[in-house]
């Protein structure tokens, strides 16, 4: 018995599955770069919301960012900015601002994988505004 050829079959036996798993591999860092594009734009969010003197700008600046962070990845995207105010609609200096996002990553998109349905991502984030600011 001649074991020449063996491994040819071998490989084209092998091939199909080394090229399905090399696809999920793929997508499972797609999955991690789109989650931890959506930690940091959360993350920038928040930090930008403590810049503002005002609860109104404090809440545009964090959904502005997040709009930009997000890109076209995130469909379906959720976000809640908590600042909590003053009487006068100024943020509270040592307060803490929460931003919560969550967005919905498609999965059919993959190129040839075709996998049906979508994920959640979801990421929250807080910063301390700064307590003395404005003080001279």
């Amino acid at each position: 018995m001649s074991e020449r050829g063996s491994s040819v079959t071998e490989l084209t036996l092998l091939a199909p599955l080394l090229i399905v798993m090399m696809l999920f591999v793929a997508l499972a860092g797609r999955l991690m770069s789109t989650e931890n594009a959506l930690v940091g734009t959360t993350r920038d969010a928040a930090r930008a919301a403590t810049l503002r003197e005002r609860a109104d700008d404090a809440r545009a600046a964090a959904e502005m960012i997040v709009a930009e962070g997000t890109g076209s990845t995130c469909r379906d995207r959720q976000t809640e900015v908590e600042v909590p105010v003053t009487a006068d609609g100024r943020v509270v200096p040592g307060s803490v601002v929460r931003v919560h996002v969550r967005c919905r990553v498609n999965l059919a998109d993959m190129a040839l994988l075709r996998i049906p349905g979508s994920k959640v991502i979801d990421s929250r984030s807080s910063e301390v505004v700064d307590r003395f600011r404005g003080v001279q």
